[in-house]
């Protein structure tokens, strides 16, 4: 049985009075930005991946309820409060198996 893992790196920085995050996500960049009562995630497609989970934790290191689930590399997180702290983390899922969770990102709601 062939395991594999979701790998990213965390990079961090403001504008506008948003918060922006990047992250890169096998292979590809996942970004998210904060605004009102939402919270936006983009990536780039995984290689063979059909679907990916979304999960969220009310703190660093989980532990993290699911979402939602999206065939596209894309997400919105509707079920926000504004002034909320939240850490997110995004499987992919490939041939019906689930990677390892990417690397958190953090994002408080403005």
């Amino acid at each position: 049985m062939k395991t594999w893992r979701a790998t990213a790196l965390l990079l961090v920085t403001a504008a506008a009075g948003a918060v922006v995050v990047f992250v890169i996500f096998h292979g590809g960049l996942v970004s998210h930005a904060a605004s009102q009562h939402s919270v936006t995630l983009n990536w780039s497609p995984s290689a063979g991946a059909t679907s990916y989970n979304i999960y969220r934790g009310a703190k660093s290191g989980g532990p993290y309820n699911k979402v939602g689930t999206t065939s596209a590399p894309r997400f919105i997180d509707t079920h926000v409060s504004s002034g909320a702290t939240f850490y997110y983390v995004v499987t992919a899922v490939r041939a019906g198996k689930e990677s390892g969770h990417s690397q958190e990102i953090k994002t408080t709601v403005p």
